[in-house]
């Protein structure tokens, strides 16, 4: 089941001034969440980087959890332009920060990195449920600027989300990652998780 809940400042006359909405309405959407297929899991996704760079957090703070989603929508429609499954985002420095819909990780000799929030992404639930998995089994991890070249020269490399849990990456554009196969470490964790939840 996919549950949404929505507060915004309420009805009131056409202005920014909170003053002017003293009520706020609450929204809560349900709906019934059919998932992936299972050939996602078993054997991954494709990711494209794309040229629409995440929003500058001077601008609209990434960390934000909001409805506003124009510079995730237009990520995410790039990548299905060109055959992906997901937006890969950079920030305005050029390091990986996260997708459009989900946060990211690469596996580079045995060691687990995922950017760190200061590089302007959404501090995901499921991200740091992974984080904390990851340390219980004793996989090193490493919060740190991530390059293009980096992501897709990993050994493994891997999405989280609320509604995509684990799912492993086999593709950067044109770079196959793992041999077109969830890495071991990714299966780990995508076990671990399944048993946590």
């Amino acid at each position: 089941m996919y549950i949404r809940i929505l507060l915004t400042r309420g009805v009131g006359d056409l202005t920014y001034n909170p003053k002017a909405t003293p009520t706020p309405t609450l929204v809560i959407i349900t709906k019934p969440l059919p998932g992936f297929p299972a050939v996602t899991y078993t054997n991954g996704i494709r990711v494209a980087l794309v040229d629409v760079r995440r929003n500058h957090p001077d601008a609209l703070n990434p960390q934000i959890k909001s409805n506003n989603l124009l510079n995730n929508a237009m990520a995410a429609q790039a990548a299905l332009r060109v055959g992906a499954d997901e937006a890969l985002m950079r920030n305005h420095d050029g390091f990986v920060v996260e997708c459009s819909q989900c946060n990211f990780f690469i596996v580079k000799d045995g060691v687990l990195k995922t950017p760190p929030l200061g590089d302007g992404l959404l501090p995901g639930i499921t991200r740091q449920f992974v984080l904390e998995i990851a340390k219980d089994l004793g996989i090193a991890v490493q919060e740190t600027g991530i390059l293009p070249v980096d992501a897709q020269s990993a050994d493994e490399a891997f999405v989280t989300g609320t509604t995509r849990e684990i799912t492993p990456v086999t593709k950067i554009d044109e770079s196959e990652i793992a041999n077109g196969q969830p890495g071991p470490l990714t299966k780990q964790l995508m076990a671990a998780f399944k048993e946590r939840t």
